[in-house]
């Protein structure tokens, strides 16, 4: 039994120490002019991509964009693209419970159909046009799939930040994401809202009725650090154990350039992080 319990704990250093020096998890991200280091528990997140899942990390956007686009832009002078003609809005929003420092639950949704079928992935959509606001377009598709309802002014105040995508095969194309972090305690649905726990917005929801469609599949996961990242979208790998273990209310914008096919590749190859807060 003494032999066993050796070797299973080498094991686990071993494999937590391979993931100390994943180069993902020693990420330095821009805070303004300055670079700061940000240091993660990187062994709780034991199911993160390899490396060269998760593509080349660029220390500014300039960089970012002269990787992705045709270099000569920045070299003949003229301004590199901020967006792309052919660019959607989507809504995002990562649900989490955190009721205590040892309670840090998240709630992902499994896919059943469309882009990212059957890979794991937080709630949103496409903005419609009936849509007043991204924060309304998030509120919509959050109780549609989740049947979690959160109003307005609670959902803005969740604002993270943007999340840029572009794929190799699609020149034109240009997913813009806007990111939002809901906080909920469980309890009967009073309408209400709280910005209260560690700048975080918080809402109430009846955990018993949350429920998904025949698009996706809530479920909840005790440890977000036990949360399937090897079966999510690569980035996912990047910026989300970022944004969990950050303290208090984080926000960023991400420029993510995923490589072709990526339902099938699932593999970044360009990013830049720029932190907000």
């Amino acid at each position: 039994h003494r032999y066993c319990y050796l070797r299973t704990a080498v094991a686990d250093l071993c494999r937590c120490a391979a993931l100390a020096f994943h180069p993902h998890f020693n990420l330095s991200v821009r805070r303004g002019p300055d670079t700061c280091p940000s240091m993660l528990h990187a062994q709780q997140f034991l199911s993160i991509l390899p490396p060269e899942r998760l593509g080349r990390q660029h220390p500014t956007l300039q960089s970012y964009y002269e990787a992705v686009y045709d270099a000569a832009l920045s070299r003949d002078g003229r301004a590199l693209p901020k967006s792309l003609p052919g660019r959607t809005h989507y809504s995002l929003v990562i649900v989490t419970s955190t009721p205590s420092p040892s309670r840090r639950r998240i709630l992902l949704g499994r896919k059943h159909r469309g882009f990212g079928k059957g890979l794991y992935n937080s709630f949103g959509g496409k903005v419609d046009p009936t849509d007043a606001s991204h924060a309304a377009a998030a509120v919509r598709e959050l109780h549609e799939e989740a049947n979690v309802l959160v109003d307005v002014v609670t959902m803005e105040s969740g604002a993270v930040g943007t999340i840029h995508f572009t794929f190799d095969e699609e020149e034109d194309f240009e997913m813009i994401v806007h990111l939002f972090r809901i906080d909920l305690s469980d309890g009967k649905d009073d309408g209400g809202s709280k910005v209260t726990r560690s700048n975080l917005a918080t809402a109430s929801a009846d955990f018993s009725v949350i429920r998904g469609c025949e698009e996706i599949t809530p479920q909840w996961f005790a440890d977000w650090r036990s949360m399937p990242l090897n079966n999510m979208f690569a980035d996912d790998s990047i910026w989300l154990p970022l944004l969990l273990e950050s303290e208090g209310h984080m926000q960023f914008d991400g420029y993510f350039h995923f490589m072709a096919n990526p339902q099938v590749t699932n593999t970044v190859r360009d990013y830049f992080i720029d932190m907000k807060s």
